[in-house]
């Protein structure tokens, strides 16, 4: 590691798809988290790709009510079998220089990345890819609904050096030590969640609700 402290990098990634709308949707889990790893002495950030309120984004869509609204969007070319489909294809969340610009100057030592929907694996495989690109060694771990309902599928398609399927706070801790060999002194019982730090929540650019 290069740090005293390692550093970790959450990620919540793009959405791939032909429509898609932020009714208050916020990753939870990953959340959850990176409250539990800052509270064991790692220094820990967060990167939203869908987050509408970046502020390296000048050009934000127009808040809706009670704090939902449209995501910003980047059209990109139809996957293999959906070519016919009417519609527009899009890349949903921050432009791709935003998310590597703030992957940089995180400089982590691990990464772990979030999946929600099955179907929306492309966005996860994208953000993987982008990571690889720009951080080779620093491993990457997979978790979330997509990475425990279709595990095979994403062990052999996303790009991750580990997917943890399950509730994967408890498990995604124990890995990070594991690959870091840096251990806090607190720990949480995994039986009783009322036990855990709050979400980091804090690290959101907004919570507009």
């Amino acid at each position: 590691m290069r740090h005293d402290v390692p550093r970790v990098l959450l990620i919540n990634p793009w959405i791939y798809d032909f429509a898609a709308y932020d009714f208050w949707a916020r990753p939870l889990g990953l959340l959850i988290l990176g409250g539990l790893l800052r509270n064991h002495g790692y220094t820990v950030s967060y990167l939203d790709c869908l987050d509408r309120f970046h502020p390296a984004v000048k050009n934000r869509p127009r808040r809706g009510d009670f704090g939902r609204g449209n995501y910003m969007k980047t059209p990109i070319p139809k996957p293999p079998g959906l070519g016919d489909v009417p519609r527009t294809y899009s890349r949903y969340g921050i432009p791709e220089g935003v998310f590597r610009n703030a992957v940089a100057d995180a400089a982590p030592d691990v990464v772990l990345v979030t999946s929600l929907m099955t179907y929306l694996y492309p966005g996860v495989s994208a953000v993987i890819r982008n990571v690889r690109e720009m951080v080779p060694h620093v491993p990457v771990l997979l978790g979330g609904i997509y990475a425990t309902i279709c595990h095979e599928h994403a062990v052999r398609h996303a790009g991750a050096d580990h997917v943890l399927p399950g509730q994967g706070e408890v498990t995604a801790l124990q890995a990070v030590e594991l690959l870091t060999g840096f251990s806090g002194s607190r720990r949480f019982p995994p039986w009783a969640p009322d036990a855990y730090p709050y979400p980091c929540l804090d690290l959101q650019s907004a919570i507009p609700y």
